[in-house]
């Protein structure tokens, strides 16, 4: 390429992103370093204090301190004024404060724990292998904790709960949950704390974080009502659950269908599920920003190898869009993050985050389309969802003791619905009750038998063909 066909002052403003971005790399090493000896804390008063007042506060050495103090200024994490250095209180709360719900410094040791990783993930880059989530260095482990529960702590007994129907009641009431990939426990923890009379489950693969949210129950008061167990996502234990949840697991699942079925297998009548996944837009082009860009390259170094290490390999990512899945009988949450690119408060690198819970109903009007570059999923007989490329409403039924579940589709219009159930091959068995008022008729997906539920709960079968099951799969 010629100098004249380059175009200059696009050049230089690369440059400097890219200066920025290297920057930004290596203070975030200082930051996680920041968060472990206390700095930001130490300063989280507000007042100017100088190399030496910080070393004697924390009992670190000046000259190292001296020079941490200069990168985070010249970050834009501190401030230099005449009497020192200052972390603004708006910076502390995000920083210094980790019951806060702005922290985020969990990130920063997530971030930098998933790039320990960086040379094995380099090698699954040409052989396609997974690495599976016990693979990764600790830090990940509580650095994830960390970030969710921010969230967690401030939306989920508040609002996320209430948001299902009937859930905040029975477990006043004294029901049970499932908290399925719970890691440290710090979602089941929350909620036990919050509902007293109720009784919880934290399932999850992982043995080091199940011996860690055991202690975590101990240490709440909550052992007594909370159980932690080693355990599958394809094969929940229990049965008879009032609600089903998965707080920021379901992507990472190997066989996410197997684990939405597993779940609507162990639902008492009435049950509800609920999926907590990162916003993620339609397609690229709607994640082109920096929660957007953090959110791909954490699926890129641990989402993505962690599910392509399961059998299944779905893969969905971290950025993944609701496919339309046949979930479980419920209504489904999600919690949304997302950057308001139309906000007044817009302005680059950052931008105001938006939190949001939504609640998908059957009468939901919101029209959602797959990703075009992500790759269809299957389920656990190697069949593809149908009608890819086609926009599919989220939709929901209430839960019962089998499994009824609906999506939408192109071919609603003609009457036609499906059901899907770990237990029998057609919805609803002879037994059920007669399906409620929000009950949809959809075309069965490639394989499946297909059903029309009556007013007095007989089904009328529309095929007879049905693959053979594979056993349950295993998640990350």
């Amino acid at each position: 390429m010629a100098v004249t066909d380059i175009d200059e002052r696009k050049l230089e403003a690369f440059i400097g992103l890219v200066a920025t971005e290297i920057g930004a790399a290596a203070n975030a090493a200082l930051v996680s370093i920041g968060d472990e000896l206390g700095l930001f804390r130490a300063m989280a008063d507000g007042q100017a204090v100088t190399s030496a007042e910080l070393a004697a506060r924390t009992r670190t050495q000046e000259r190292y301190v001296r020079e941490w103090l200069a990168a985070q200024a010249a970050s834009g994490f501190l401030e230099l004024g005449e009497d020192g250095y200052v972390l603004p209180p708006e910076h502390a709360l995000v920083l210094a404060d980790e019951q806060s719900p702005f922290a985020m410094i969990g990130a920063f040791q997530s971030a930098g724990a998933a790039i320990k990783a960086r040379e094995r993930v380099a090698e699954r880059f040409v052989t396609g292998e997974g690495l599976g989530w016990h693979e990764h260095h600790h830090g990940l482990f509580h650095g994830v904790e960390r970030a969710f529960a921010v969230g967690y702590r401030t939306y989920l007994v508040s609002e996320w709960l209430p948001a299902l129907d009937g859930v905040v009641e029975r477990l006043e009431a004294g029901g049970t949950v499932a908290d399925v990939g719970c890691g440290h426990g710090a979602s089941t923890i929350l909620m036990a704390q919050a509902f007293p009379a109720a009784r919880f489950v934290g399932i999850d693969y992982h043995e080091e974080s199940i011996a860690l949210a055991r202690r975590r129950a101990e240490q709440a008061g909550v052992a007594d009502r909370v159980e932690f167990v080693v355990g599958s996502a394809g094969a929940i234990p229990g049965a008879g659950y009032d609600l089903v949840a998965f707080f920021d697991a379901f992507h990472d699942l190997g066989d996410p269908l197997a684990a939405a079925r597993s779940a609507a297998s162990v639902l008492a009548p009435d049950g509800r599920c609920m999926l907590v996944e990162p916003y993620a837009g339609d397609r690229v082009q709607d994640n082109l920003h920096p929660v957007g860009r953090f959110y791909y390259a954490m699926s890129t170094l641990v989402c993505t190898p962690g599910s392509l290490s399961q059998p299944g390999r779905a893969a969905l990512g971290t950025q993944a869009y609701e496919y339309g899945f046949p979930l479980v009988d419920n209504y489904r949450v999600q919690y949304s993050y997302f950057v308001d690119r139309g906000g007044s408060e817009y302005k680059a690198p950052w931008n105001q985050i938006v939190n949001n819970a939504r609640v998908y109903t059957p009468d939901d009007k919101a029209i959602q389309t797959p990703n075009s570059d992500t790759p269809r999923v299957t389920d656990s007989s190697g069949t593809a969802p149908r009608s890819t490329g086609t926009a599919r409403r989220p939709t929901a039924t209430r839960g019962t003791s089998g499994c009824r579940t609906t999506r939408s589709s192109p071919g609603a219009a003609a009457g036609r619905c499906w059901a899907a159930s770990a237990a029998s091959t057609c919805w609803p068995p002879a037994t059920s009750a007669a399906p409620g008022p929000n009950w949809r008729r959809w075309p069965a997906p490639p394989g499946r038998d297909s059903c029309c539920p009556s007013r007095s709960g007989t089904c009328r079968r529309r095929r007879a063909s049905r693959p053979a099951r594979r056993p349950p799969r295993r998640r990350r």
